[in-house]
């Protein structure tokens, strides 16, 4: 047919199975299930629906996501394969959209998806990849996004993607293998399609961000922000944009002392942007440094500039640390932004929330 293999990972899957698997049937030659574990009737599920071209892999034991589709890979048999999530589907035009793109050269394919709630079944909205990483060298962003902000789920060539191979992640595995994927210099498509179905739950970790920070920490730290520097150096990216990365690297791997090193570099900018980026960075990191009277400074000449809710919620934690009024900062920037966790948590809590980098990604 086309040379093409789905691949689910999929654990206590028995509710949406069936779904993932009649989305994809007819547009690919194979169908690889790793059953990772399930406690349920995934696999009686999966028997159940008589494809001669469906093969379950069943482990023992739930070893998470990475795993299972490290798995995947090992009993691909096709020149090129689609993830599909367990609980998600193809749109019909899934392949004959994105399979032109491999043929071409490129590596890995992502276009846009729908997005709708896994409970009610209702639409959403639909997901569109930002135009800023469609620039040459644009990707090279998703290392600073302050939350782990997928670009979709890829159709890929398979010999290319097991030169990198999943590991043992049991969260945000895409995340990862972008970012591994540009470190290791992969072609890689972002189209204007919408051809993958995405279903939403409550209990995901994109509706968490304590926990996207959280893993998101982990995987950048893996990295490391020498690795990231000689990657930029080749990068097309304004100077500019390439200083903003860092920062933001910087700021989510929690390397303080570097921080304050690279936004110093902007103090002589002309750009009042560039400005309140660089005292907003340097005072989080004398903050997270525990230098809360430099910081508040750093936070009070940044709002000289832009009075900005991440400012005012920022300038609220040193206050108290320095025994002086801090709550109607925290009002002020709940006027701003209402719905603003950290400073909610600070003023119906222990203030001890710093916002580590700014709200708005215009900013980036």
């Amino acid at each position: 047919m086309n040379n093409v293999s789905a691949l689910i990972p999929a654990y206590n899957a028995e509710k949406t199975i069936a779904r993932a698997l009649a989305s994809c049937y007819r547009q690919v030659d194979e169908i690889i299930v790793v059953n990772d574990g399930s406690t349920d009737h995934t696999s009686t599920v999966v028997k159940q629906f008589r494809h001669a071209n469906i093969r379950l892999i069943n482990h023992a034991i739930n070893k998470g996501i990475g795993s299972a589709r490290q798995t995947c890979l090992e009993h691909c048999t096709t020149q090129y394969a689609a993830w599909l999530d367990s609980d998600d589907c193809f749109l019909p035009n899934r392949i004959t959209d994105l399979l032109p793109w491999l043929q071409k050269g490129y590596d890995i394919v992502y276009d846009n998806m729908e997005l709708f709630c896994g409970t009610t079944g209702e639409f959403l909205r639909n997901s569109e990849i930002d135009e800023a990483l469609k620039t040459h060298s644009g990707l090279d962003r998703q290392f600073a996004r302050n939350q782990l902000r997928g670009i979709g789920v890829p159709l890929a060539n398979v010999a290319r993607i097991r030169e990198l191979g999943y590991g043992d992640l049991r969260h945000a595995e895409d995340y990862d293998f972008l970012l591994r994927a540009l470190l290791s210099g992969f072609r890689i498509k972002l189209t204007g399609s919408t051809s993958y179905r995405q279903y939403i739950y409550p209990h995901s970790v994109s509706n968490s961000t304590v926990n996207q920070y959280q893993h998101q920490h982990q995987i950048l730290s893996s990295i490391g922000y020498q690795r990231l520097e000689k990657h930029l150096e080749s990068s097309a990216l304004p100077c500019s944009d390439i200083w903003r990365i860092k920062l933001y690297f910087l700021a989510n791997i929690g390397d303080w002392k570097q921080l304050a090193k690279i936004a110093k570099e902007q103090y002589s900018t002309k750009s009042p942007c560039e400005h309140w980026l660089a005292l907003f960075m340097e005072g989080v990191a004398l903050a997270q440094s525990q230098l809360f009277f430099d910081a508040s400074k750093k936070f009070i000449a940044a709002l000289n500039i832009e009075a900005t809710p991440e400012c005012f919620n920022n300038l609220a934690v040193c206050c108290f640390h320095l025994s002086h009024d801090y709550q109607e900062h925290l009002r002020y920037a709940l006027s701003l932004k209402p719905d603003y966790l950290d400073a909610e948590n600070n003023l119906n809590n222990y203030p001890q929330h710093i916002t580590r980098v700014p709200l708005r990604r215009a900013y980036l």
